[in-house]
């Protein structure tokens, strides 16, 4: 058995997303009912920004590159109680 995490204190943050959503590629319905799982997804080739600040750090993502990006997805799912 593993000893418990200790609480740790909230840290007030701001996080920012910048996505850009373009080019569906591929699109694909998958289903898997062994699993209870069906969703509908589209390849596309999206990019993003990102960026986080809180006291006494900051970080920014490098700008986003095209060229750089394996593959983007977006999808609509269903599990569970709303696989039905």
């Amino acid at each position: 058995m593993n000893p418990p995490i200790p609480p740790i204190a909230a840290v007030p943050a701001t996080v920012s997303f910048d996505i850009e959503w373009s080019n569906v590629l591929e699109q694909a319905k998958v289903t898997n009912e062994m699993q209870g799982f069906t969703g509908q997804f589209w390849k596309t080739g999206a990019t993003i920004k990102w960026s986080s600040n809180q006291a006494g750090f900051s970080f920014d993502s490098e700008a986003p590159n095209p060229t750089r990006n394996i593959y983007s997805v977006i999808g609509h799912e269903h599990s569970g109680a709303f696989f039905h």
